[in-house]
């Protein structure tokens, strides 16, 4: 993961600047999970997302490029 925000530290720099420094350590790491698997050519990937809705930093799939989706009740 080191490497990966080395590699894109401009890029996250650049978007904290346009975010006026609203980037959480979620979204940081989410977005280097999400490159991390594009690199890699990850081809399904079981992905929970967050209750942040339209917001959230999981919210970034596009319904041409989703297979399956899958919604639960929330509990124990």
């Amino acid at each position: 993961m080191h490497s990966l925000l080395l590699q894109h530290q401009a890029l996250l720099v650049q978007q904290q600047r346009e975010e006026q420094g609203s980037l959480t350590h979620f979204e940081v790491l989410t977005a280097l999970a999400f490159r991390h698997f594009a690199d890699a050519g990850v081809q399904v990937a079981v992905v929970e997302t967050g209750l942040g809705g339209a917001t959230d930093a999981t919210n970034v799939f596009s319904p041409d490029n989703l297979a399956l989706a899958v919604i639960t009740a929330l509990g124990w």
